[in-house]
């Protein structure tokens, strides 16, 4: 029997979070921070949440935490650890008020999705 190969079409945001990856593993933060912003830009979740963490965290150019937040809640709509990223900056009063409710209010989207 003779295997027949699928070709899937890799889309500009996907070679573009591709390339973001490489940048960020190689340890070359400078060009991934953009990358990322570029990938997320265009609706990728995952993206939205890895330019989230190094606006968050200081990673490639200074921290820019009102950025961050926006772009972590975007990833959080549809993304369970981005939700209990989220709910752990409510629980932890990091970069947000802490606010207990809100907290357990993220944490129980989170774990409605499986993230333990």
């Amino acid at each position: 029997m003779q295997q027949r190969s699928v070709r899937t079409k890799v889309t500009p945001t996907d070679l573009a979070t591709q390339n973001a990856v490489a940048d960020y593993n190689a340890g070359n933060m400078v060009s991934a921070r953009p990358e990322f912003q570029r990938a997320a830009q265009k609706g990728s979740r995952l993206t939205e949440f890895n330019y989230a963490m190094m606006l968050l965290n200081d990673e490639g150019d200074p921290a820019y935490v009102p950025e961050g937040k926006k772009w972590l809640r975007r990833a959080a709509d549809a993304m369970a650890h981005a939700q209990y990223v989220y709910g752990k900056m409510y629980d932890d009063g990091e970069f947000i008020e802490k606010d207990p409710t809100e907290a357990h209010r993220w944490f129980l989207r989170a774990a409605t999705q499986g993230h333990v």
